[in-house]
């Protein structure tokens, strides 16, 4: 497997605009876990993007969200 087979998914906020910038900041900088994105950077989100990301994230989110009710975990 190399690096371009691997996908992360942040699908940990809720707010759509901070989902963005976060998935955005995580690329730019290769910052994915464990640490602060460095203060002052800015990212540009193309429109048409950000609009699909948004979409696959709305239904995996939904999906996720019918897991409370056959998994208590």
């Amino acid at each position: 497997m190399t690096a371009s087979n691997i996908r992360v998914i942040h699908i940990l906020r809720l707010d759509a605009l901070d989902w963005l910038k976060s998935v955005y900041l995580a690329k730019r900088t290769g910052i994915y876990v464990g640490k602060a994105y460095p203060e002052g950077i800015s990212v540009r989100i193309p429109v048409r993007n950000a609009v699909a990301r948004l979409r696959s994230k709305e239904l995996i989110d939904a999906s996720l969200g019918t897991l409370n009710q056959s998994n208590p975990y």
